[in-house]
């Protein structure tokens, strides 16, 4: 088994030390209304890894709900000829231990996913060794919010597809089938673009972040230990290694002793947590939930950048099989 790994959502904030192109990459970039794709993806490790392709050069990138901008490895991007604005650099920020991690503005020009162009987006070349070291072969970088912005994005888990598109109507078809549904406001916090939805653990209710940049299943923050019946929910089971924009760092494990709920989906006691080393707080989030956790539920999850909305789907009939 691969050692644990999370993925640089929430990492990197363009804005800090570039203000211009944050703007760009908080506006989001124009959509044309082009055909609705659909592509699998890896999930071997429990993360969504797409086969996409710049100038022509197919890459593995992750698609993580929790990045922003978007990101490609600084060497890569030389690869490709992609124009790096390196005196305009910065520090990136994010999990790890290591002193520095450089960012620098950049675009990622004439990408393509499922033979569909998609034009230009705002990014950061930053260095990805460490990732994908730790994911076991190598990560070309991540797309983030300038990417998904105005965009609706289908996670399928179970058939490890995604499906984008410009229009709701081309997914109902997709989601004609499900039994059961729950669909929220898709919102976040001042500073970040991560959804934000509520979870419960037993029968207490916080607020937590939806991360596709993340194959873990719960990451508790230190200010959720302070709600009724959290701390005594969860059992010591050891600590792993996991990487994050600024390298390796160790968590602690455990296991919760009750159930958790995301709407009417649920899955019984026994889930995985790590306990980070970060307070959170109810006015932004309390933990973050990862893909593991979201493949454990056999949902089909569905992130409506356009009209800003998130919904989570389950109890599907498709080809023979029904998700719960």
């Amino acid at each position: 088994m691969l050692p644990g790994y999370r993925w640089i959502a929430g990492a990197l904030a363009l804005a800090a030390f570039f203000p211009a192109a944050g703007a760009l990459a908080a506006a989001g970039p124009a959509v044309p209304q082009a055909h609705t794709v659909v592509i699998p993806f890896d999930f071997s490790r429990h993360v969504i890894v797409p086969e996409v392709s710049v100038h022509g050069v197919p890459l593995h990138m992750f698609l993580d709900t929790g990045v922003s901008p978007s990101v490609i490895d600084t060497a890569r991007a030389k690869e490709l000829g992609l124009k790096v604005d390196y005196a305009a650099g910065g520090e990136g920020s994010g999990s790890g231990n290591a002193k520095h991690v450089m960012a620098y503005p950049t675009s990622i020009d004439h990408l393509t996913i499922g033979g569909r162009p998609f034009g230009s987006i705002v990014a950061l070349a930053a260095d990805q060794s460490e990732i994908s070291k730790a994911y076991g072969s190598r990560i070309d970088g991540t797309l983030g919010y300038s990417f998904l912005s105005g965009r609706l994005v289908l996670v399928d888990y179970a058939a490890r597809t995604l499906t984008i598109s410009g229009r709701i109507a081309d997914l109902a078809p997709q989601l004609a089938s499900c039994g059961k549904a729950w669909r929220v406001p898709l919102r976040s916090f001042p500073g970040d673009e991560i959804p934000v939805v509520e979870m419960r653990i037993g029968s207490t209710r916080l607020p937590v972040s939806i991360d596709t940049g993340s194959n873990g299943s719960i990451e508790l923050y230190k200010g959720a230990l302070d709600l009724p019946g959290v701390k005594a929910a969860l059992v010591k089971t050891g600590t792993q290694q996991e990487t994050g924009a600024r390298g390796g760092y160790v968590v602690d494990t455990f296991a919760l002793n009750v159930p958790i709920h995301l709407g009417p989906f649920a899955l019984p006691p026994g889930q995985s947590v790590t306990l980070r080393n970060y307070q959170g707080s109810p006015e932004t989030r309390m933990a973050n939930v990862g893909d593991k956790l979201l493949a454990n539920m056999q949902i089909k999850l569905l992130l409506d950048y356009r009209d800003k909305r998130i919904g989570f789907y389950g109890g599907c009939a498709e080809n023979g099989r029904t998700t719960r």
